[in-house]
């Protein structure tokens, strides 16, 4: 029986699921491993490194306990600057040359690469004060019409709402920690009743 190719992928995948060092011999790196083992005289992974028995790291240990060291750069990062060497700055302003002349490739990858996206950004409304429980449905209705009317828009609106929320809650538990306060002082006959 001959296989082709496409035969061979599924046979190849039965094999490593069977067993992921078998597989590994096959291919010659176990002979690297061991050759590197006898070298040292042991096993390089450190006794605090362990693997189940399918070879993955057991939970809580890791192949690279100390992680990437403070300060390292991503190798991309690295290649791309030995790339541009000092043209990056001559880039970056042919583009931003090329975005003024009104060429719209350069002008949305100006703004896509070269700007910051706006995460945060001031919104000035002017709100009734928020200091009643009775005061809270006349800032949410402001804020609706503002929203209606275009002037803020609805992720804004949003964000006023529930800050607008927040206050309502503290509203309510200051006015409930004087009524308790309150209570408690009658309880104790520190306060008179009130008919």
């Amino acid at each position: 029986m001959i296989l082709k190719g496409r035969d061979l992928i599924p046979q190849a995948r039965q094999r490593v699921a069977a067993s992921p060092g078998a597989f590994l011999r096959d291919r010659g790196a176990f002979s690297v491993q061991m050759a590197r083992r006898e070298k040292t005289g042991g096993d390089q992974a450190s006794p605090a490194v362990r693997r189940g028995d399918r070879g993955r790291f057991a939970p809580g240990s890791s192949g690279n306990p100390a992680g990437r060291p403070r300060g390292a750069r991503d190798k991309r990062t690295e290649f791309l600057d030995e790339l541009l060497g000092d043209d990056g700055e001559a880039m970056v302003a042919r583009l931003v040359k090329e975005a003024r002349a009104g060429k719209s490739w350069a002008l949305r990858l100006a703004i896509e690469k070269l700007l910051p996206a706006r995460r945060d950004r001031r919104v000035r409304v002017e709100l009734p004060r928020v200091d009643t429980t009775e005061s809270v449905s006349a800032a949410v209705a402001e804020v609706i019409r503002l929203a209606a009317d275009g002037e803020l828009t609805v992720d804004d609106a949003g964000a006023f709402l529930r800050l607008i929320d927040t206050q309502r809650k503290a509203i309510e538990t200051n006015e409930l920690a004087a009524r308790l306060e309150l209570i408690e002082a009658r309880q104790r006959g520190e306060v008179a009743e009130d008919v």
